[in-house]
């Protein structure tokens, strides 16, 4: 009986870790302001930097913090370029100033905004714990069910 309890604990765990990650991603996802399509958190955009970006050593799919306080002081800047923002050194049509880099999550952001991504990440597991949930409420209706008729017969 132990075993069961451990299992079940570590289930209920992994739900809840579950649950704050694909809300977490699902924030992140959507926290985007119609003005730049990208996520802004107050006055931070997480920009992805991809091809065409100028940058001080970080590499494609990393993630740039860009203040939107647009302070020409020199450095690297996000801009409107094409079809979408781009990090470059020249400050016209300036949007911001990039404060730093964090590598690689760029990328992983980019692949959680992917529809594909976005089910496999989110959807998927939380349609199977909902699944497992449900079929854990249906034993314990059919064990409780049985319990009640052999009690009283």
């Amino acid at each position: 009986m132990g075993k069961k309890k451990a299992i079940a604990a570590v289930i209920n765990i992994l739900s809840v870790v579950l649950i704050v990650i694909a809300t977490g991603v699902t924030v992140m996802i959507f926290a985007t302001n119609n003005r730049y399509s990208e996520p802004v958190f107050g006055n931070t955009m997480l920009l992805t930097v991809r091809e065409g970006s100028v940058t001080d050593g970080a590499g494609i799919g990393s993630l740039a913090l860009v203040d939107l306080t647009c302070k020409t002081s020199g450095g690297y800047y996000a801009t409107f370029l094409g079809s979408g923002t781009r990090i470059t050194k020249d400050p016209m049509g300036c949007i911001g100033t990039v404060k730093g880099y964090v590598p690689v999550l760029g990328g992983i952001i980019d692949f959680f905004r992917d529809p594909v991504g976005f089910f496999l990440i989110v959807v998927l597991p939380l349609a199977a714990m909902v699944i497992l949930y449900i079929i854990k409420v249906i034993l314990l209706v059919k064990e409780s069910g049985g319990r009640e008729r052999s009690g009283k017969g």
